[in-house]
């Protein structure tokens, strides 16, 4: 019993370092090479928390962009989609699990022309557990 809970914690906290130290990628559709999107990783010493801005507009936009709104609207823009199954997983997955944006998209992006919407919303569903 001890040793499940004990599990549990290790896993999250895994998945949170994992999380914190992915490398964020810029995405462009280049139509040039074999797959749709190509990236490169994205290195830059500015982040949000150091920009000039109140600390309550900063909180508002992190508000925004962090609800299941700013999802589907990735969804929609990525992926053509205003609904799908998945969504009540994803909604309920996003409250539990912090993610950013960035992250919500890289999932969100086919990798190649093979890559269906299904795949897409999966490969979210997996980054958020």
């Amino acid at each position: 019993m001890v040793t499940d809970i004990y599990l549990e914690q290790v896993i999250k906290v895994g998945k949170e370092i994992h999380m914190r130290s992915m490398k964020r990628k810029l995405y462009t559709n280049n139509g040039h090479s074999k797959t749709t999107w190509s990236h490169i990783v994205f290195e830059h010493p500015a982040t949000f928390g150091s920009l000039a801005m109140e600390a309550e507009k900063m909180q508002e936009i992190m508000d925004d962009l962090l609800f299941f709104d700013g999802f589907k609207v990735l969804a929609k823009n990525y992926l053509s989609l205003d609904t799908h199954p998945l969504f009540e997983s994803i909604e309920i997955l996003m409250t539990e699990t912090k993610i950013i944006p960035a992250d919500v998209a890289e999932n969100l992006m086919p990798n190649s022309l093979k890559e269906d919407a299904e795949k897409c919303l999966l490969k979210l569903v997996e980054a958020l557990k």
